[in-house]
């Protein structure tokens, strides 16, 4: 089962952060998964998402593409999200944290997957100047699946870490253990985000349970 697309997060986890207040992020994504003897395209994948406040709501389709031995198979997914940050502090280890919902629609099959979670981030290690250079991110997510009429409900801890080159350019790595037919995530991603700019994006790698993938996405804000 594919990371859940939409909120502000890592390569494959969600963090406490949020899209600006009062800003559209619009994002499109594609990852290849090599499912041995399956190829997999979790792709293309389209997103809105706004911020409001101290948090963020959104919406999100994608399509997901498997080719054995020659003969393609195509499911749609529709997503819906909110994340609320209930703390932020300037000064205390913890300095953010926020709750979360995750709703995903097999359009093609019968069945869906609602994610609840809480995700904090801690600052790690400062620069001499006092910015920071190493965050950590941890949470923990309920998933409760219904598909094709057999319920299955899950208690997941996920984490991160990411090293802050500059004001430009993050580098972080995620890891979320597998449980039942949720599969482990893991990735590893560069990312590109100017201060108050408008366009980013990030390309990374890693495992979709026991499947190595190759992912890539852009990013579009406008608004205040």
């Amino acid at each position: 089962m594919a990371p859940l697309f939409g909120p502000t997060g890592l390569g494959s986890v969600p963090t406490a952060q949020t899209v600006p207040s009062g800003t559209f992020e619009l994002s499109g994504a594609y990852a290849w998964v090599d499912a041995d003897p399956v190829n997999v395209d979790l792709g293309p994948k389209a997103g809105v998402v706004y911020g409001f406040n101290r948090g963020e709501i959104g919406a999100g389709y994608y399509r997901e593409k498997q080719d054995f031995e020659g003969e393609e198979f195509k499911f749609d997914y529709l997503t819906l999200h909110g994340k609320y940050r209930v703390f932020e502090s300037q000064t205390a280890d913890i300095n953010a944290v926020s709750i979360g919902a995750h709703y995903l629609d097999y359009r093609d099959f019968s069945g869906s997957t609602l994610s609840l979670y809480a995700a904090a981030q801690s600052t790690l290690v400062r620069n001499k100047d006092g910015n920071e250079r190493w965050r950590g991110h941890f949470g923990a997510r309920v998933q409760r699946s219904d598909f094709q009429e057999q319920d299955e409900t899950k208690f997941r801890p996920f984490f991160g870490f990411e090293y802050i080159a500059n004001p430009d350019w993050r580098f972080a790595t995620d890891f979320a253990p597998s449980r039942a037919q949720f599969d482990s995530t893991m990735s590893l991603a560069a990312r590109y985000q100017k201060p108050g700019g408008n366009l980013g994006g990030q390309i990374g790698i890693g495992r979709l349970g026991g499947d190595p993938q190759l992912f890539a996405s852009l990013t579009l804000r406008f608004g205040n």
